[in-house]
């Protein structure tokens, strides 16, 4: 028998980006790491690193930005926090149904090697 005071557990799906442009600033390549994971591709040398934390709205749109950890150039962090705030996403969901929810990631700016 059930005991109708047991909630049953909720199916949780975190939020997924669909569109994710690249800040730019120029001379520099930007490469994003979802959930604090490494980058690969071409050897280029770190400039600056930074973590911020998106605000995923239920319709997909990013509501906030918020630096976590700073670069240390303030030009980088803005515009990092610049491109963040256009990306869309697969919203999360609770039991099926979107929920606003967070997303991190760490941006890290690198110089393009000639």
């Amino acid at each position: 028998m059930v005991d109708p005071a047991r909630k049953p557990a909720l199916q949780v799906t975190p939020p997924k980006p669909v569109y994710a442009p690249a800040p730019e600033y120029p001379g520099f390549r930007l490469a994003v790491e979802p959930g604090g994971g490494s980058a690969g591709g071409l050897p280029v040398r770190p400039e600056g690193r930074l973590r911020v934390r998106l605000l995923v709205r239920a319709d997909g749109t990013v509501g906030a930005v918020e630096l976590l950890v700073s670069s240390g150039d303030p030009d980088l962090d803005r515009a990092a926090v610049t491109a963040l705030s256009g990306w869309h996403f697969e919203p999360a969901r609770r039991d099926g149904q979107p929920v606003d929810s967070y997303y991190v990631v760490w941006v890290a700016f690198r110089t393009v090697q000639p």
